[in-house]
């Protein structure tokens, strides 16, 4: 227990103003690599009997969207993202900044989106084979969730029509 305390990161609320790629960056490492310490953490906050019911509902929501499928791709499209924009990302949120340098690693980004685009079947593959993996990991089911129907009310003497969503990709 004491080996994963000094693992264990602090998670805090970024404010609605003070947001930076930085922060988002973090937000969607720490979910990742804490993804069952979060999980944990959300189940303990989400026991009525313990805290407001402000903080059970919030609580709940987190941890059912959390343990979502497609909450997982989108996490783990994120972080790709972030780790070719990251570098020249932080380098012009910084206080000295190099332009030659920036104008180097936004050349190499437009190079990885360029190449990723080019390939972009085979990266979708790579990650849905990832989220799956990661799903098994932890125990979620690996399928996105079903559309709900639509249906949509008509004038009496009128058949209702159903029109349903699909997700494609997989």
């Amino acid at each position: 227990a004491q080996e994963n305390e000094r693992y264990v990161k602090t998670l805090k609320r970024v404010s609605e103003t003070t947001r930076s790629w930085r922060s988002v960056e973090d937000g969607v490492c720490v979910v990742l690599n804490r993804y069952e310490s979060v999980i944990t953490a959300l189940d303990e906050l989400s026991v009525a009997s313990v805290n407001d019911a402000t903080t059970v509902s919030s609580a709940d929501g987190l941890l059912h969207r959390l343990q979502s499928f497609d909450v997982i791709v989108t996490l783990l499209m994120l972080q790709n993202i972030f780790k070719k924009t990251g570098p020249v990302s932080r380098l012009l949120q910084g206080v000295a900044c190099d332009y030659g340098v920036a104008v180097s690693l936004l050349e190499d980004c437009v190079k990885k989106f360029n190449k990723m685009r080019d390939n972009a079947d085979n990266c979708w593959i790579k990650l849905i084979n990832k989220a799956r993996h990661f799903a098994k990991e932890h125990e979620l089911e690996p399928t996105f969730p079903a559309k709900r129907q639509k249906r949509t009310k008509l004038m009496p003497n009128c058949s209702r029509r159903t029109t349903t969503g699909s997700r494609t990709g997989i």
